[in-house]
């Protein structure tokens, strides 16, 4: 069985107060161990990527099956705008290909931001609030807690896994980026989260380029 995860942050903002990124993941961890059972499959999506799977979703999961693998991991890829301006997205385009249509890859190198994630694991794993990696402590503390109960996660983690075989396409640089990490920024900074650096030096990256993606940028991270 598979178990997508679906848009938190309504539940968040209506039923729980501010929205952070803590609350959003602590909700994740309830709603795992509420509805999923040690043979279930997480498919993790954020509300601003696309996966792009280069065989059927399902004969993924069954070839992972075969091979014991417990999780994949991808590659974050930044979609931009082909001149680089951050514009809002045209609900009355649905093809978001042909409003991002430029490819790049430079989060990693520019702001030190993880491209590395984890789009699809085994129900007896959590993930980090970012979704970057396995969340070793809170997986850990969940198999402890099932040896008193129904033993149904507490199983040996594997560390077997498919290596950056999902390409997902990262729709962030739109018009709101500069305020979204701005209160990330913010955020991170009082939870006591050292990668809060890395939002400041997007946010100065953008104050300092007029909120967009220089041809510099374009020319050295980007393919058509």
């Amino acid at each position: 069985n598979f178990f997508f995860f679906h848009i938190l942050s309504y539940l968040i903002y209506n039923r729980h107060g501010e929205f952070t990124t803590k609350k959003k993941a602590d909700l994740r961890y309830k709603l795992q161990n509420k509805y999923l059972t040690v043979d279930d499959w997480v498919v993790h999506p954020d509300s601003d990527e696309f996966h792009r799977y280069n065989i059927n979703l399902h004969s993924l999961i069954y070839y992972m099956e075969s091979m014991d693998l417990d999780y994949a991991l991808g590659i974050n890829l930044d979609q931009i705008q082909r001149e680089g301006k951050l514009m809002s997205v045209n609900p009355y385009d649905n093809i978001l290909e042909k409003q991002f249509s430029l490819t790049c890859r430079f989060s990693l190198p520019k702001f030190g931001n993880k491209e590395q994630k984890m789009p699809i694991y085994k129900a007896h794993l959590r993930s980090t609030s970012g979704n970057h990696q396995i969340y070793w402590y809170e997986t850990i503390k969940l198999c402890l807690k099932d040896l008193f109960t129904f033993n149904r996660f507490c199983i040996y983690p594997s560390s077997n896994q498919l290596y950056d075989i999902i390409d997902i396409s990262h729709l962030k640089w739109t018009s709101d980026v500069f305020e979204k990490y701005n209160i990330r920024a913010r955020e991170y900074k009082k939870l006591g989260y050292k990668w809060y650096i890395h939002s400041e030096n997007l946010i100065e990256f953008l104050a300092t380029n007029d909120c967009s993606i220089p041809p510099s940028i374009m020319d050295n991270f980007c393919k058509n």
